[in-house]
């Protein structure tokens, strides 16, 4: 029997909330130079780079994902991403909702190799601010039949939080 699953991530990162959100929000398209090794492609395959409705492919290389320096050199040496292998999987997903006022953007995954294993999977990405820092909330919602969310997912959200955060700040 499926069960609906939910999953938290938060990540404090230092650059502004609204810069991150609209990083998100308008940028789409630049997400891949914020760590080549690991986002090697994203395609807008309906709507536009803003609007609700739009679908995006994502081309990912995340079995196995690990911290190292040298495949994403954008980062501080505190948080790095390394890939082994060379397993290039796909996301399809849709943009559900966007919540500019409380920097929030919420998306729905389509197809790609995920759904081998996921019945449905949600996610939501939203930004506050926490003082002179920012809060970065990924929340994944997945149905599935008898599996744990795959960890290369559970690795990739914070430490892609941290590439596009370092991207932003020497931007």
């Amino acid at each position: 029997m499926a069960q609906i699953a939910s999953m938290d991530f938060q990540t404090e990162i230092k650059c502004p909330a609204e810069k991150f959100f609209n990083f998100f929000r308008t940028k789409a398209q630049l997400v891949p130079s914020t760590c080549p090794s690991v986002i090697k492609d994203v395609q807008l395959l309906k709507g536009d780079w803003e609007t609700e409705g739009s679908v995006n492919l994502w081309r990912l290389k995340l079995t196995p994902l690990y911290l190292k320096e040298e495949f994403c050199p954008i980062l501080k040496p505190a948080v790095k991403i390394h890939n082994i292998g060379n397993n290039i999987e796909t996301l399809k997903e849709t943009v559900k909702a966007i919540d500019e006022q409380n920097k929030s953007i919420s998306f729905k995954m389509l197809d790609g190799e995920l759904l081998d294993t996921m019945k449905n999977m949600k996610s939501n990405m939203q930004v506050s601010t926490k003082g002179d820092q920012s809060l970065v909330k990924w929340t994944i919602e997945y149905e599935n039949a008898n599996q744990e969310l795959p960890a290369r997912y559970l690795d990739f959200l914070p430490g892609w939080t941290k590439a596009i955060e370092a991207y932003l700040l020497n931007a």
